[in-house]
């Protein structure tokens, strides 16, 4: 089986967040840099707080955080906040469904504030839900993968395949949709705004031919700026293995969609991780996921061929649980598994065992759960 070979970043897992699907699917133009912006304040959600008589959501920024994560030097600090404190404000994203005949706009940061080194994004309150107590239809992404992107097309792109990623590997979208959803036709116009809720079914065809911003027309020039760019980005740097086939129609052969395929391969961790604390709370984690009672040493053995990255384990311990064959050796058949990256058969119909979102943070998994901590770490110390 043909393999990738690791992705060159390395990733810590406390920098894992979720997203919703319902802001990841959202149709707006932004920048590079307010998307990062937007990341790191989704990361940082669970420690926002209650605005008590809005209800609106406050994540507060620092100023060396900023800096340190989205790479801003002193001297364009503030002007390069302002501006994008400026844009945040005024946008509106909308979503739709047309399948359930389903659409809404909403206006997302209502404020966004710089005092004193401290930048503070309050968020609608109608988003509560999608911020702070989301229950499902989300993401699980990684601020490292994030903010190394150099593209925004990469940024968001990558966003819309890993909201798909479990439920298939092949993703088709229109060609119009597509260039709305990774921000090319500005949503926000005025002119695009009122073909997409003129109907419960948007016509993004026509969206597209409103837009007085004309970028990337022609196929040609879209697939070579905006789509190479990106799978390749994503492909050097992330946790996918992207292709894709642009979908003709007509005797002319016009591009009318594009086919997403995608492949999920284990990025490194940071060294750094392997002997901390975070890694005891990994292996707490396999001990729920395996219904097989495994021993310290094997959990950590297929951890690290892992990657440590749980959900391509759980992946591939559901292609062993839906097997019908008796496996004897089952830490031997998953860390080949994950070595060769053993794909499930399209009609398996496997499902995840359980969902988890993994934000890993030191002694907060042991305290919750009351494992003896200091037994676990004497067994990986034996082992």
């Amino acid at each position: 089986m043909a393999k990738k070979k690791p992705a060159k970043l390395a990733v810590n897992a406390n920098n894992n967040y979720v997203k919703s699907n319902f802001l990841i699917g959202a149709k707006y133009s932004a920048t590079l840099l307010e998307n990062k912006l937007m990341a790191l304040s989704l990361a940082k959600a669970s420690d926002s707080v209650l605005d008590d008589k809005t209800g609106n959501i406050v994540v507060s920024l620092t100023q060396s955080e900023i800096k340190k994560r989205l790479g801003i030097t002193n001297r364009g600090f503030y002007t390069q906040l302002e501006q994008v404190a400026s844009e945040m404000t005024g946008r509106t994203i909308g979503v739709n469904d047309e399948i359930n005949h389903y659409f809404d706009y909403i206006a997302v940061v209502i404020r966004a504030k710089y005092e004193q080194g401290e930048f503070k994004i309050t968020y609608n309150a109608d988003l509560k839900d999608y911020i702070i107590n989301i229950k499902n239809k989300f993401t699980n992404l990684n601020l490292d993968i994030m903010m190394q992107f150099n593209s925004v097309y990469s940024f968001r792109l990558y966003e819309l395949l890993k909201s798909y990623a479990f439920k298939t590997d092949t993703i088709t979208f229109g060609l119009a949709e597509l260039k709305i959803a990774l921000g090319i036709v500005n949503a926000n116009l005025d002119s695009v705004k009122s073909v997409l809720n003129r109907s419960e079914l948007p016509d993004y065809e026509k969206a597209v031919a409103k837009s007085p911003e004309k970028r990337y027309e022609s196929y040609g020039e879209f697939n070579r700026s905006v789509l190479q760019v990106a799978v390749k980005e994503i492909n050097e740097t992330t946790d996918i293995n992207v292709k894709y086939e642009p979908i003709k129609k007509g005797r002319g052969g016009k591009v009318v969609g594009i086919t997403f395929t995608l492949e999920s391969v284990p990025l490194p961790i940071k060294e750094e991780l392997v002997s901390s604390t975070d890694e005891l709370t990994f292996i707490e984690d396999l001990q729920d996921l395996f219904d097989e009672k495994l021993k310290i040493s094997d959990l950590r053995a297929i951890a690290r061929e892992g990657r440590y990255n749980y959900d391509y384990i759980v992946e591939k311990y559901e292609i062993l649980k839906s097997s019908n064959t008796n496996i004897d050796n089952i830490v031997g058949w998953m860390i080949k598994a994950l070595k060769e990256d053993y794909k499930a058969p399209i009609s398996s119909g496997i499902k995840r065992k359980k969902e988890v979102n993994h934000q890993y943070t030191l002694f907060e998994k042991f305290q919750e759960s009351g494992t003896d901590y200091d037994a676990i770490e004497d067994m990986l110390l034996d082992n």
